[in-house]
Order: structure tokens, then sequence, then C-alpha cells
């Protein structure tokens, strides 16, 4: 059995493997991965659609907003630690995000240098300052493969600057093993980037050489008079053609060659033995090809973004269902990048700030956590159909404009096949702080008894005589009959009667205007 002693030793072991990486290192300077310079990246994010992909990733996660929350630890400082992340980092969020997605989706990995500064005798973060790639080095243990900091070539008057852990902070985009330069996205899109270059070099070929039209001389063999001076065909075919490009007229003669004379030619035969001008032009016209294909490799660089194409890129098959469901998988997507990114913030910034303002017990106490884009959809469409339920949506045709069945499959109600009972107008409500109510009515015996409680005969005679005029089309007059019930025809009629009144009153009116067909 293990001593206290072996579990603590065990407990406190170092780590027994070495650098996870596929690359070589020079010293403790990691090697970067990547295959191309960042001239190369910096290029390919210039492509309209990536351009638009990329954007629209970094601006969706920007527009989610952050917030604090801390354990139920209790914790003597807990509401200070609260009060300093939030006043560090949410008036810093929007940059955070946007250098951190920028350099993770460009080249895999963002540095930066943490700026510190003393503030109330409190630690605070000053400045978050994004690095070059180009220039910075990430530096590693050589033993365990660790980050220990950065190295800035030529960052002070041509010397190289080493920068300690303590003033560093690295975002990095699928990590494998501790190859901290993480995996550019403008990879994964090299090779179609490369060919979308190609189709669009090809296509401009094209169109150098079928634009416009081009005309053809066609000329007999021989001579023929050119200015009174006996001349070759050949040169006055080119002299025409001169003609042509400068004036778009020219006259021809129409002779025939003296060798032809003496063949037995007639009609279109000896017509072809003569001059000829026609105009050449492409007849089929081949763009479209160029254009199919450069549609396709638009979808595979917005795939390689990691971003289902129908969700950003023109729709032109499909139904709108699918699109829906390629956004629902691209808010998937972004949600999971925007929850690493947060993993980052807290655990190498966050966690700092904690530790050396309130003690190593602070560490992962507080943190910062996002809104889910799947979430916040799913939150407005439960308000928008509780809205529904309660008809308090603004005006008949605003409730009307809205995909009910839409809304209750994003919300995975089931729906049946009957008909959706029309919405009531504005000036059709009783009262505007009322909610208009659906219930089924019939003329059995009883029926509003039943349903609403005890009344007097009196007042069951009048909801007769109201649903009698109800029946014959007699709208107007069973809304009378129904306005005269109040609570002085019969004392024993309780509190509720007003309610059971409108109750009637929105029935008739929903009967009104089904019957009308409105």
């Amino acid at each position: 059995m293990p001593t206290q002693q072996t579990d603590r030793q065990q407990t406190e072991q170092k780590e027994l493997t070495g650098g996870q990486v596929l690359t070589s290192s020079i010293g403790n300077e990691l090697s970067n991965p990547l295959p191309k310079n960042y001239k190369t990246y910096r290029t390919i994010r210039k492509q309209p659609t990536v351009t638009l992909a990329r954007r629209s990733v970094i601006s969706l996660i920007s527009a989610q907003e952050w917030s604090v929350e801390s354990s139920d630890k209790e914790l003597s400082l807990m509401d200070e630690a609260v009060e300093l992340i939030r006043e560090q980092f949410i008036p810093l969020q929007t940059v955070i995000k946007d250098n951190c997605l920028k350099g993770g989706i460009d080249f895999g990995w963002q540095p930066f240098e943490a700026i510190w500064d003393l503030k109330d005798n409190q630690i605070v973060l000053k400045k978050l300052k994004p690095l070059l790639q180009d220039i910075t080095t990430i530096l590693i243990d050589s033993t365990t493969g660790s980050f220990t900091g950065f190295k800035q070539e030529g960052a002070t008057f041509g010397h190289d600057l080493l920068l300690p852990l303590e003033f560093c902070f690295l975002f990095a985009l699928d990590v494998e093993g501790t190859q901290w330069h993480g995996q550019s996205w403008l990879e994964n899109i090299r090779d179609s980037y490369d060919k979308w270059v190609d189709i669009q070099k090809g296509a401009s070929r094209y169109d150098k050489k079928v634009a416009g039209a081009h005309f053809v001389v066609k000329y007999p063999d021989g001579v023929g008079m050119y200015n009174g001076i006996e001349t070759l065909n050949e040169t006055i075919a080119k002299n025409i053609l001169v003609a042509l490009e400068a004036s778009s007229s020219v006259a021809v003669p129409k002779t025939i060659a003296k060798w032809a004379e003496a063949l037995d030619l007639t009609g279109d035969d000896k017509e072809k033995l003569g001059w000829d001008i026609s105009i050449l032009s492409d007849g089929s016209p081949k763009q479209y090809s160029f254009n199919a294909r450069a549609d396709y490799m638009d979808k595979q660089l917005v795939r390689g973004l990691h971003f289902p194409e129908r969700a950003i890129l023109e729709g032109r098959f499909g139904t709108k269902a699918e699109a829906g469901e390629h956004a629902d998988i691209a808010f998937v997507i972004l949600d999971c990048l925007h929850q690493e990114l947060l993993r980052y913030v807290n655990w190498y910034l966050v966690n700092k700030l904690l530790v050396w303002n309130f003690g190593e017990e602070y560490e992962n106490q507080v943190w910062l956590a996002g809104t889910s884009m799947i979430e916040n959809n799913l939150l407005f469409s439960q308000d928008v159909y509780k809205l529904l339920l309660q008809r308090q949506l603004i005006g008949k045709m605003e409730g009307e404009a809205i995909d009910r069945d839409a809304l209750r499959e994003s919300l995975g109600l089931p729906s049946s096949n009957a008909e959706e009972p029309a919405l009531l107008n504005e000036e059709e409500s009783v009262e505007d702080n009322e909610q208009p109510i659906q219930f089924s009515w019939s003329r059995s015996g009883g029926n509003f008894v039943e349903q609403f409680g005890d009344t007097t005969k009196h007042l069951d005679e009048k909801f007769d005589l109201a649903l009698s005029h109800a029946d014959k089309g007699e709208y107007s007059n069973a809304r009378s009959v129904l306005n005269t019930i109040t609570q002085q025809d019969n004392s024993k009629v309780n509190d509720s009667l007003d309610e059971r009144r409108t109750l009637m009153t929105r029935f008739y009116l929903m009967k009104e205007r089904l019957n009308k067909g409105k």
C-alpha cells in the first residue's frame, strides 16, 4: 500500500515526456510549421469570398457580450475580485476578440505583450499589445516543450528582445501537442485559393481572345487594281482590314480571278471565288464553365474557414430549411471557437490577476463567460412564441406575418395539420390590456354554465339569445345583447361576470372573422 509520502511524491511528479511537436526546434526556439511565408496568407485573405467569411466569423463572435461569473466558494474578497475582472476585461473584450481571431484565423497564432501597471495597490492590465508574427519567435522549455515566452527579432535598435512569460499572452487555434503555432485556417484553403486564381487567369485569357468580333477578309488569288495600280490581292485584303478597324466600312471589288473564268462555275460556287468579308465571333459562350468552377471554389473557400456555405453565400438550390440548418451548424462552430478563446483569456490573463492580487485560492474562482448564439436565438424564439400565445404582438399584420410553423419547429414543438386561428384586429380587442382567449362553444344546454361557473337563468337566456343572433349572422345584434349583460342584471352574479362577457364577445368576433374569410 502506498504511503502518504509516496502519494505526495506522485502528486508532485513532473512531466516525463518531452515536447510534442512535428517540427524541429533550435535550442528553446520553436520552429513554425507553416509551409508558406506570412505574405502568402495576407494575399489569400484579400480574396472577396475569404474576406466575407473571415469577417463574418470575427464579427459574429465579437458581437457576443462577455460577463463575469464566480464560484459559490466563500472567500472574503470575492466581490472585489469579481469587480476587478469586470473593470479589466469588459471594456477590452472587443479588442481582445478581434486581435485574437484575426491572428488565429490568418496564421494560427497571435502573440501579445501584456503590459501591467500598479493602480490603487492592485496589479492591473494596462494594455494588451498585439505582436507581429513575422518578427516573433515562440520560446519553449527544451525539456518539456512548455511555452516560456517570446523573442522579438531586432526589436530594440537591431538587437533581439527576450520577453519573459509573465509579460506574454499567446492565443492559438487547433493546437496539436505542444506545437504552439496552432493551425492557420487560411492554410486549409491555400490549395483552393490557388485553383481559384488559375480559374480567373483562364477566364481572363478567354475574354481577351473572344472579346468583340473579328473581321475576316477572303480574297481570290492573283492581282487586282488598287488606286489605279495593279496590286496583289493579299495586299489589298490587308488594307481592307486596316480600313475596317479604323472606320468599319470599306469598298470591295466584286471580281473573280482570271484563272477562275475558265471553270464552268455558276451561282454560289462562282461567288465563293470572289471577295468576301465576314465576322468571326464565339458562337457558343464558354464562360459558364468558368463561372461554375469558380462558384465551386468559392464554396470550398468558405468550408475551409469552418463555415457552411449556405449560411453565407447566395443560395440557388435547396430549401430555406436547409439554409437554416447550415446557419445552426455555423452558430455551433462559432460558439465552440468563442469558448476556446475564453479559455485562453481565463487561464492566462484572468487567473494571473486573481493570483497576484488575491492569492492562489482565488485561481479559477472568477471567470469570464460569453453568451451563446444558439441560446440567444432560442430565447428570442421562446419570447416571440409567448407573445403569440398571449396575443400581445403589436398589430394584427405583424402577428400574422410570423411563420408560426417555423417558430414551433425552431422550439422543437409538435404541430398539427389544423388551420391557425386568425389574430384579432387591434380595434376588435375589448380592452388593450386584456389577453384574448380562444375557446370552443356549442349551443348545447348549459355549456357556458359548465365552463365558466354558475350564473342565473336570466343570463343564460341572454347568452342563448346572443348565440342565436350569431348563428344567423347577426353579429352586431349578438354583441348588443352581450353588452346588456352587467352586474346590475342580477345581484347573484359573481365578480367574474365581466371576464365571461369579454370571453363571449371575443368568441363572436373571432367567429365573425372566420366566417367572413378575413
